[in-house]
């Protein structure tokens, strides 16, 4: 990253791996509320929101860093959550959770993208 990235202190906004990861996290927020507000299905929904918003967010703190490598740092914290997110849709998918019940056909059944 050059000082010139940081002549726009919100050029974050203009990456699509911003763009991706704010959608994402709309995306996770519209599933998430759909969940049946048991104990367990509750603190999963908190937590899948809060990797969701850390995906976003690691990005943003990455750009206003100091240093092209704390920007990868962060970049890299983005990529860990968002893996973490990704676990806890696949255990959905699998079943492991009670009570999260897709319909046939329904497109979260395997993502909106395949």
């Amino acid at each position: 990253m050059t000082l010139s990235a940081h002549s726009n202190p919100y050029g974050y906004k203009d990456l699509l791996v911003y763009k991706k990861a704010d959608a994402m996290q709309a995306a996770c927020a519209a599933l998430t509320s759909r969940f049946p507000r048991s104990k367990t299905l509750y603190s999963l929904a908190d937590q899948m929101d809060r990797s969701a918003r850390s995906v976003k967010q690691n990005v943003v703190e990455g750009w206003k860093r100091n240093s092209t490598k704390e920007y990868y740092e962060f970049l890299g914290f983005s990529l860990g959550a968002n893996a973490e997110l990704e676990e806890d849709c696949n255990d959905i998918v699998k079943g492991i959770y009670k009570g999260i019940e897709w319909e046939k056909g329904d497109k979260r059944e395997k993502g909106e993208n395949g």
